[in-house]
């Protein structure tokens, strides 16, 4: 078999209450991916933003220069999105996942490595580790892990619905572009009609991963493009046993060393649980990242503290935004510690939003003002507030 060539997917969403975070979260992803030689194996990663995000994220990413970064607007991609307004049509996670089920079929590359903003690369990466034998590595989980998921998708693509078999987890993943094509033509000869459009008005807890492996077991076969991870001792796996995913896997855990490297894991996750991206940082002795607190330029937003997680040379970042996060166990903090946190929401309610945090960063040694607002940035008045954040995944 030919040498399969990879690409990264990445959507980004940086506005909204639900967001703020992930721009300092991608500082940690590139960098960590630098740092294990993830950015040698794609041919670029396609990030995948809002299109009125778009020129505030083109701004942002003059700081990811060194890396083979190309965004792409979502509507050109998935132009039903534009009959789908309300927030109760679509929410941001529903679009992402058929963002990542379209750009992987339209890439024009055998296979894509989903990422989102909250994924740190632990390993050195290879690609023999990731496409062994030119098939792509999968994460297993069982079905019966989320019952729902598998059995609204199976209802969808109209196949068999029992939980009792192997299934896949969840982002970080590589998934194959013929396998996302063929998800999309069942989803339209059974229900006739565009399979963005089914997915949009199916009103169930659907997942592009559980849609993808279904159709890949019933319609196709796995091990034309995939393969489990070996069962011998030291092989790869895609995630760490130390992934963090709710607030309930923080207890216990040693939060000066919360991204271990003690297993085989390639990548790890750790959600909107109440993690800021610089307690993140200083939380990875290995990682050399400074990600500022500060949030000085948004109008009327006061700066909770000028103090770093760690001065060291690598790619600036900027945060700002919200840590709460969902999967059921998600709580709004007080006003007082989401203040002391700097934390603040540039989305208005039932508005588009029309502002970005800026900050002055390190860059080369430097400071640099990062991205200009662009027009009608919304005054403090307008900001969501403190008690309003929270994280839904």
């Amino acid at each position: 078999m030919a040498e399969a060539t990879l690409v990264g997917l990445l959507p980004l969403k940086i506005t909204g209450r639900h967001y703020g975070h992930n721009i300092g979260r991608c500082d940690i992803l590139f960098r960590t991916l630098e740092l294990q030689k993830g950015f040698d194996l794609i041919d670029e990663l396609v990030i995948v933003v809002p299109d009125d995000e778009l020129a505030v994220i083109r701004d942002i990413a003059r700081r990811w220069e060194r890396y083979p970064i190309r965004l792409v607007p979502e509507l050109p991609e998935v132009p039903q999105f534009a009959a789908f307004t309300k927030p109760h049509q679509v929410r941001p996670w529903q679009r992402q996942q058929i963002l990542k089920l379209q750009l992987a079929s339209s890439l024009g590359r055998p296979f894509v490595l989903v990422l989102d903003p909250d994924v740190i690369a632990l390993r050195p990466l290879s690609r023999d580790q990731l496409l062994p034998g030119g098939r792509a590595l999968l994460e297993p989980e069982p079905q019966s892990a989320h019952e729902q998921w598998w059995k609204a998708s199976a209802e969808l693509l109209q196949v068999p619905g029992e939980v009792d078999g192997p299934g896949i987890s969840v982002t970080p993943a590589i998934v194959a572009s013929d396998v996302c094509t063929m998800v999309q033509r069942r989803l339209e000869e059974v229900h006739r009609r565009s399979w963005v459009e089914v997915l949009l008005t199916a009103g169930t807890e659907w997942t592009e991963y559980t849609l993808y492996f279904l159709t890949l077991s019933h319609l196709m076969a796995v091990g034309d493009y995939h393969t489990w991870p070996s069962e011998q001792a030291g092989a790869a796996r895609l995630h760490s046993s130390n992934t963090i995913w709710a607030r309930k896997d923080l207890e216990g855990r040693d939060r000066a060393n919360l991204v271990a490297q003690d297993d085989n894991g390639l990548f790890t996750v750790v959600q909107h649980v109440d993690l800021t991206p610089q307690e993140i940082v200083a939380a990875i002795p290995w990682l050399d990242l400074e990600i500022p607190r500060t949030l000085s330029s948004v109008p009327g937003a006061r700066d909770s503290s000028s103090s770093t997680a760690r001065v060291a040379a690598g790619p600036p970042a900027i945060c700002g935004g919200c840590v709460r996060h969902a999967e059921g166990n998600s709580t709004a903090g007080s006003p007082s510690d989401d203040a002391s946190r700097g934390l603040v929401s540039v989305a208005r309610r039932e508005r588009r939003p029309q502002g970005v945090l800026r900050s002055s960063v390190r860059r080369g040694g430097g400071l640099h003002a990062a991205p200009t607002p662009i027009p009608n940035v919304p005054q403090a008045a307008e900001l969501l507030a403190p008690e309003e954040l929270h994280h839904l995944r």
